[in-house]
């Protein structure tokens, strides 16, 4: 179906042509109330939210126009092609609660329902002009958005009793989100825009969002009038888990012979775009209670959920291509995998007047990030044509692949308070391994000049994800009459993604950059950062014993990266600071540090005992190998030789640093006549990742004209190891006129005599 003729639109949300699929969104669950009065017997609640439902698919859009087409207030796309689906809907809360002698109270909240697929987009454009006047109006828009997924419904119970309660909440699960279908684009018309915000050509597939989960209260009161001490509370919530992100599709982009402008800032010439969804996050968590006899919690947090994956994209372009403002790249071309979700924080407590509280409390898991897809510039032709950027942060040619990062642990916090025996345990929710970045390859015959402040002529990357981090971790309990025991261990931080290889090939006549910071080709592939680990303290107060360890969380590896080549055949030319003709990198990533631990204990009668461990550092990533052949002329620093620091070519392999140890401390004070005794161990660093060959071949003529500017700089370095954590000496205390054991302390990692120095 082609449109032929001429379109004129010349008020504001007035698009030139307009096609759309949208699936219709899935409906949500409905809310659940329970609730129950006994006044001498079981009081009993059941309550369960109701499910959201899937959302409907969007369909395939086809338009073909071969219109001249204009637009001439804002809102205003020229062309406009999307297909969306439809947004799950979202799950039912539920809440279920108690008045009674006793009482048992169960809560589920609805799951959402999963999002919508969306359809493939083809959008060809091959009239003479596009051209757009105003902000935000892109002259072709064409993408394809996968529906998010349906978050879970929150969950609650409660009770008032005066006995035994006993509560139990989940939240509901998110679901996920949908998929982005393929976006096709091609044009052979001249686009023009002329507003703030306006795209020439926009070109994406984005998957949906997944859905998070609900979060989870449970909590009672159980007070005994008799003051027998019969009641109790125990009470565990459970906080909903997510559900993943959609995955994007490929994006191809073939701009032919076309010419390009866009005048005002934050416009590109060319972007195209493949995004996975970001994992949904999982819901928090609360379990409390309050009882004349024994207070039981449990909680843990829901957890995070892994991010969609991204596509391939590929993109092809034979026509000159302008913008003159800020932050406005001539061509954009990206692969980023999804983030991974949070996990839910989680909180436990519990107070008894008459027995003993015990909370325990687990954070949430973080969700894994999604690949990135690979990027082809110029893959099947070198894109040809002038390219040309005015404004700051404006790269004339951009292609990158960026792994998703993984999604954080969730905290947790346990307390307690009694009068008998308070005990509590906390374990921070793991970190989400990272994803890869994926190969880039870049091949220009273009003759590019870029004049703004970082504002890179040709620029190539690939990234891998950061690990996520380990949730940190707390306890501390307090007993009037008998022992406190507390346990910490923080959660553990995850793996960063891999970079892949990288190559750029340019045979343009002429590569010229003014602004500083802007180097003529910039080439990398970076590693992710290891998670770190998360902190961990525990603490206690009791009358007799008091014992409390403490653990932080490790650390985990950085990613390596991967090759870089770089062969060039064009005249490069730069005059700022700072910008170099070449710049080809491999670096690896950090690895994650180790968690600090503290851990204090007071007893007041009897031994307390305090015991730390920081957690561990991570091995640094390895460097790839770097690989630069040139044949082009290269001069930097400009006619009056002001651009200082600006080498003729740069480059580097660089191993990523170990992470560092995490400091420990542990105090014990023991008031009576017990013994007091704390242990105190530092965490460790780690190694540095290695680097790899860097290897220049050069039959150019180099001249710089700067202060600090090296013609040719090769440069492997291996990462530097992680320092180890510190600990404070070790006490230990008896009371006045009690013999006790010898004191000692830990020196060098060994116990020796209070004598020691």
């Amino acid at each position: 179906h082609r449109i032929l003729g001429e379109i004129l639109t010349q008020d504001i949300h007035s698009y030139g042509i307009f096609a759309q699929s949208i699936g219709g969104g899935g409906g949500d669950g409905g809310f659940s109330i329970a609730g129950s009065l006994a006044q001498g017997g079981l009081g009993a609640s059941l309550s369960f939210g109701g499910d959201g439902a899937k959302g409907g698919a969007g369909k395939d859009v086809n338009l073909y126009s071969g219109a001249n087409v204009t637009t001439q207030e804002k809102d205003s796309h020229a062309i406009f092609a999307q297909s969306i689906g439809g947004g799950g809907g979202s799950g039912g809360f539920s809440v279920a609660g108690s008045i009674s002698t006793a009482a048992v109270n169960l809560s589920f909240g609805g799951d959402g329902g999963a999002g919508g697929g969306a359809g493939n987009v083809v959008l060809n454009s091959s009239g003479t002009i596009v051209r757009t006047s105003a902000e935000h109006s892109y002259g072709l828009f064409a993408q394809s958005v996968g529906g998010g997924g349906g978050d879970g419904g929150f969950s609650v119970t409660g009770a008032i009793t005066a006995a035994p309660t006993v509560g139990f909440s989940m939240g509901g699960s998110g679901s996920a989100g949908g998929a982005g279908g393929i976006v096709t684009l091609r044009n052979s018309s001249s686009i023009s825009t002329d507003g703030k915000d306006s795209h020439a050509i926009f070109a994406q597939s984005v998957g949906g969002g997944g859905g998070s989960g609900g979060f989870s209260v449970a909590a009672s009161i159980s007070a005994d009038p008799t003051g027998s001490g019969a009641g109790a509370a125990v009470n565990a919530s459970i906080g909903g888990d997510a559900d993943v992100g959609g995955n994007a599709a490929g994006v191809n982009v073939f701009n032919t012979g076309a010419n390009i402008w866009t005048n005002q800032a934050r416009s590109y010439g060319i972007l195209a775009q493949s995004i996975g969804g970001g994992g949904g996050d999982g819901g928090f968590s609360v379990a409390g209670g309050i009882s004349s006899g024994p207070a039981v919690s449990f909680s843990m947090g829901g957890s995070g959920a892994g991010g969609g994956s991204a596509g391939k994209v590929v993109l092809e372009s034979s026509g000159n291509i302008s913008t003159i403002k800020e932050n406005s790249h001539a061509i954009v071309a990206q692969s980023i995998g999804g983030g991974g979700g949070t996990g839910g924080f989680s909180v436990a407590g519990g107070v008894s007047s008459g027995n003993a509280s015990i909370s325990a409390s687990v954070g949430g898991a973080g969700g894994a990030g999604g690949l990135a897809g690979d990027v082809e510039v110029g893959k099947i032709s070198a894109i040809t044509g002038t390219i040309t950027t005015e404004g700051d942060d404006s790269y004339g040619i951009l292609a990158q692949s960026i792994g998703g990062g993984g999604g954080t642990g969730g905290f947790p916090i346990a307390g307690g308070l009694s009068s008998s025996a308070a005990a509590n345990f906390s374990l921070g929710g793991f970190g989400g391994v990272a994803s890869h970045g994926l190969n880039v390859t870049l091949n220009s015959a273009a003759s590019i000049g870029t004049k703004g402040k970082n504002s890179h002529a040709i620029f190539a990357q690939s990234v891998g994800g950061g690990g996520g981090s380990g949730g940190f971790s707390v306890t501390g309990g307090a007993s009037s009459q008998g022992a406190a025991i507390g346990a910490s261990i923080g959660g553990f931080g995850a793996g960063g993604g891999n970079g892949q290889t990288v190559k750029v090939n340019s045979t343009g006549e002429l590569i010229v950059t003014e602004g500083d910071h802007a180097n003529g080709i910039h080439a990398q592939s970076i590693g992710g950062g290891g998670g770190d680990g998360g902190f961990s303290i525990a603490g206690g107060v009791g009358k007799s014993t008091s014992a409390n360890f403490s653990i932080g969380g490790f650390g985990d590896d950085g990613g390596t990266s991967g090759l870089v080549d770089v062969f060039n055949s064009s005249d490069v030319i730069t005059s700022g600071e700072t910008a170099h003709g070449i710049f080809a990198q491999s670096v690896g990533g950090g690895g994650g540090s180790g968690g600090f631990a503290l851990a204090g204990s007071v007893a007041s009668e009897a031994n307390g005992m305090s015991f730390a461990l920081g957690g561990f550092g991570a091995k640094g990533g390895t460097g790839g190998e770097v690989k630069v052949n040139n044949s082009g002329n290269i001069g930097t620093g400009g006619t009056d030789g002001t651009g200082k620091g600006s080498y003729g070519i740069l480059a580097q392999s660089i191993g990523g640093g170990g992470g560092n140890g995490g400091f420990s401390g542990a105090f014990t004070a023991s008031l009576g006549k017990g013994n007091g005794m704390s242990v105190s161990i530092g965490g460790y660093g780690d190694e540095g990742g290695s680097a790899s060959l860097v290897d220049i071949f050069n039959s150019g003529f180099i001249e710089t004209t700067a202060a600090d500017s090296i013609g040719i700089f090769a440069q492997s370095i291996g990462g530097g190891g992680g320092n180890g954590g510190f600990s404070p000496p070790a006490t230990l205390s008896a009371a006045p006129g009690e013999t006790g054991p010898a004191p000692f302390l830990w020196q060098d990692g060994r116990p020796c005599l209070s004598s020691c120095r």
